[in-house]
């Protein structure tokens, strides 16, 4: 990535550029120090992963698992947080008499990134939701090795975050039906002789599912906050 002397051009602050600006009210991680796993790039407008273009490869994906699915969109996310981090630069300005640090985007590619992972992430959410739906008449549930709940090969934990960073209508009906099918789970406690694990697992699944749910109606709503 090819990043211009911040004196050439003009400066882009950080809450013109989709997932940059930080609320500082909301305490959020740390963006990574690493990038994802595999060889990753941005490049004449387009995302590359081994060589391949990353949108090519989600045209395509009808056939992977939901599993490869969902870790492509989290390595997406690992990887836009990560090149901001990395290119981003800082500079301290005044708010209210507090000196803040703001970071801003010198050369306009960091937006044009975080823009793009948007528009790949929105994608692989509506794959996930049609794999999901042509799986509804079987629930295959388990844990994987870190604890977290897989529904018919999807991370349900995944797809509650992607939802929550990505709110629409869409997300609320997807999310409306998760909670459905995670009761239906909770009800059934001899399918699975794992049951006791995973009610402690699903009912707070249900919890941030909720809290998911409303943030989303008041979002959409005329009176909402947004």
């Amino acid at each position: 990535m090819q990043i211009k002397p911040p004196s050439l051009i003009q400066r882009i602050l950080a809450a013109q550029l989709p997932q940059v600006a930080v609320d500082r009210n909301i305490p959020r991680a740390p963006l990574p120090l690493k990038p994802p796993a595999g060889r990753w790039n941005f490049s004449k407008g387009k995302i590359v992963w081994n060589g391949e273009d990353v949108g090519k490869l989600i045209d395509r994906s009808r056939s992977l698992p939901s599993s490869e699915l969902s870790r492509l969109a989290q390595d997406l996310n690992l990887f836009r947080n990560y090149t901001l981090r990395r290119y981003s630069k800082k500079r301290k300005k005044k708010v209210g008499g507090e000196v803040v640090i703001e970071e801003y985007d010198p050369s306009g590619e960091l937006g044009k990134l975080s823009a793009l992972v948007d528009a790949y992430i929105a994608k692989i959410m509506r794959l996930l939701k049609r794999k999901y739906d042509e799986t509804a008449d079987g629930l295959s549930c388990t844990l994987d090795e870190n604890g977290q709940l897989i529904i018919n090969g999807m991370n349900v934990h995944s797809f509650i975050e992607m939802a929550g960073n990505y709110p629409s209508k869409k997300a609320l009906l997807f999310l409306k039906g998760l909670k459905n099918r995670l009761g239906v789970i909770l009800g059934n406690r001899s399918a699975n002789p794992s049951y006791d694990k995973l009610r402690e697992v699903i009912t707070s699944l249900i919890d941030a599912i909720d809290d998911e749910l409303k943030r989303i109606v008041d979002k959409e709503s005329p009176f909402g906050n947004s």
